[in-house]
């Protein structure tokens, strides 16, 4: 392969490290975590940057006369949520972006397979043709397995 971008081999004690780190932020985050529903995403208040300093600001002032708001709005909880949303802000960054490299990486180890796939397919073709021996049986395998689009679904899909 001329162009290998990628070449990951984990041994098994890294791998048992790795999963026991997902299995300690399934354990001792999951419970906490809430799904919503389509509908619930769709109806709930989103909190941009442009607002936070709104929320910021909101926070601060009910905490200086609490009187005020303390009958609708619970001061304690209100805190506990900013809190709840920087550590979810913090870990989100982290985790988006080890998934989004871990995105990458499966989609070019995938890419150097295929390719590795194609090459080897095309030098069993070469060798078939040259009459080696054996190299048809496996030409015949690969072909079996080989993904191809018809020239009709080409054509209708290009129209």
């Amino acid at each position: 392969m001329a162009d290998n971008r990628i070449s990951l081999k984990i041994d098994d004690e890294k791998l048992v490290r790795i999963n026991d780190a997902l299995t300690v932020l399934e354990t001792e985050l999951g419970p906490n975590l809430i799904t919503l529903t389509k509908e619930d995403r769709k109806s709930i208040l989103r909190l941009g940057d442009k607002s936070q300093a709104f929320v910021d600001k909101a926070y601060e002032v009910a905490k200086l006369d609490a009187t005020i708001v303390t009958p609708l709005v619970s001061i304690e909880e209100f805190g506990i949520d900013l809190e709840s949303l920087k550590l979810f802000r913090n870990l989100n960054y982290r985790l988006e972006k080890l998934a989004s490299d871990m995105d990458d990486s499966e989609a070019l180890a995938g890419h150097e397979a295929y390719q590795a796939a194609l090459q080897t397919y095309a030098l069993f073709k070469n060798a078939a043709k040259m009459g080696h021996p054996g190299a048809k049986a496996m030409v015949d395998q690969l072909k079996e397995r080989f993904p191809r689009v018809s020239k009709k679904k080409t054509e209708e899909v290009n129209k």
